[in-house]
């Protein structure tokens, strides 16, 4: 089985009026047909589709998925579950890393592994930054912390069999949308053209967003959602504080074009606005990793109409970690059965969670793109029968497997891809990889 080059080097070099103080990097994910990296005869005449033509092909094709074995898994999976999010451009095979409305899209596997990365990553650098937005990487902190944070990501992404390519150079300065990263628990403020680049192009699409004609256009909203997520993954923005404006342009999304006219619900202008005012605050998001970090398990969990799948990443007090992939399709297990998506997420939590059982973590922390599910389980109850339910379940099971756990709601447009939906196995598939990896102590 081959892999292929999901991280590249992409320096991004800024200027530092005090040079030396800081050494800052980024690895991105990317994926990309087989024959274009097993050829160079193949990659040569090979000219992938522009932004614009991406949008006109899936307008005008639509998009369609495939299961096919020319495509990578991003993880040394089984044969079978080996499965990929892609769509056919005038005869040609892509993996979609970038939806043509803007926003950011990654594999959900790709998304959970660079979550579980910069986890472990951070627990060996308790003094360095690590930001993993969807496919990027990027550390900051002082020279010797940042190299040896990035020596321990070499390793670990080494022995998971993900090639990666790195520089010897590195930025002497990491400022990220008007922050400038000094120390893992100091983040400043500052005026860099860079920032406000974004904070000006986010006045422009909230300004545009009605139009001359005063109607709003799914494309012109998604300028403003994709603004926003992008601010929010790194400042003091919590994502689910805006639980409207992301639930109505997700429905949207998919039932309406582009270019349609679209009215704006009325109960979601107020927090939209508020959203759009706290970004342009642009207050930065305080980091501060604990010295010594305790036992954890980080669950991932995704589920469609279709089928289920959870990835956690469970590290014990030696910072050793151990991956566990569980996937699998709803057929054999609810058979002719056809509950609510609801009540599918909350079963895929339940099964994620049992399996997590073989862990030996007193913590926890579970993703989940389902918000109601998220708030059932915060909550601890629901005046919907299945939904008491299911809270009643679930707290019960986290109670009693972990002394402390939190979930947390990953808006459905910083991922859009799940597994889950794209499972055409007949069977489960579980997987356990042991990664007897351990920090390297440097003098």
């Amino acid at each position: 089985m081959g892999f292929v080059q999901l991280f590249t080097s992409k320096e991004k070099h800024v200027y530092d009026p005090i040079p030396g103080r800081l050494r800052a990097t980024r690895r991105r994910l990317i994926t990309v047909p087989w024959a274009l990296n097993q050829a160079e005869d193949v990659l040569a005449p090979t000219t992938l589709a522009s932004r614009q033509e991406v949008v006109e092909g899936l307008s005008r094709d639509g998009a369609s998925l495939f299961d096919i074995e020319a495509y990578y898994a991003h993880f040394p999976l089984p044969p079978d579950a080996q499965l990929y999010y892609c769509y056919k451009f005038q005869g040609k095979m892509y993996c979609l890393l970038t939806i043509p409305t803007g926003g950011r899209h990654c594999p959900a596997l790709a998304q959970a592994l660079a979550r579980s990365i910069a986890i472990i990553v951070g627990r060996t650098s308790p003094t360095v930054q690590i930001l993993a937005y969807l496919d990027n990487f990027r550390f900051a902190g002082g020279g010797l912390e940042v190299l040896k944070a990035t020596n321990e990501f070499i390793s670990l992404t080494t022995y998971l069999k993900i090639k990666i390519s790195c520089d010897a150079e590195f930025s002497p300065h990491y400022t990220f949308l008007g922050i400038v990263c000094r120390h893992a628990t100091v983040t400043l403020p500052a005026s860099t053209q860079a920032s406000e680049k974004s904070l000006e192009k986010l006045r422009i699409n909230k300004a545009e967003m009605l139009g001359t004609d005063n109607t709003l256009t799914l494309r012109r909203g998604l300028k403003v959602l994709g603004s926003l997520i992008w601010i929010a993954s790194i400042t003091s923005i919590k994502m689910a504080d805006h639980y409207i404006p992301l639930k109505f342009f997700r429905r949207k999304a998919t039932s309406t074009a582009l270019d349609t006219p679209i009215s704006l619900w009325t109960c979601t202008i107020r927090p939209l606005d508020r959203w759009v005012e706290q970004s342009l605050e642009n207050l930065p998001r305080i980091y501060n990793n604990p010295t010594v970090a305790p036992e954890a398990t980080h669950l991932t969990l995704f589920a469609s109409l279709d089928g289920y799948g959870s990835v956690a990443m469970a590290v014990n007090a030696a910072n050793i970690p151990t991956l566990r992939i569980c996937m699998g399709p709803w057929a054999r297990m609810l058979g002719e059965l056809t509950p609510h998506i609801n009540q599918l997420e909350a079963l895929a939590l339940v099964l994620g969670i049992r399996d997590c059982s073989r862990f030996q973590a007193d913590t926890a922390d579970i993703f989940v793109d389902n918000s109601t599910l998220v708030h059932i389980v915060e909550r601890g109850y629901s005046p919907r029968y299945w939904a008491n339910t299911a809270a009643a379940v679930l707290n019960d099971l986290l109670n009693d497997q972990f002394n402390d756990w939190r979930i947390t709601w990953i808006s459905t447009f910083q991922n859009l891809a799940d597994i889950a939906s794209r499972t055409h196995t007949q069977v489960a598939t579980q997987l356990t990889l042991p990664l007897p990896f351990s920090p390297r102590v440097e003098s």
